[in-house]
């Protein structure tokens, strides 16, 4: 396994943390481009 690979796993693994700790959901999932992960998060809507 890659450190790419691998580093996407653990970020996963961290976004996956905050969104329960934070009441959050991930609006897109990770993606690799170039150097960077990246995801969109936002907030749960409130009732």
């Amino acid at each position: 396994m890659a450190y790419r690979e691998a580093g996407k796993i653990k970020f996963d693994e961290i976004i996956k943390g905050v969104c329960e700790d934070a009441g959050a959901q991930i609006e897109s999932p990770s993606k690799i481009m170039g150097n960077r992960i990246i995801s969109i998060i936002a907030p749960l809507k409130k009732s």
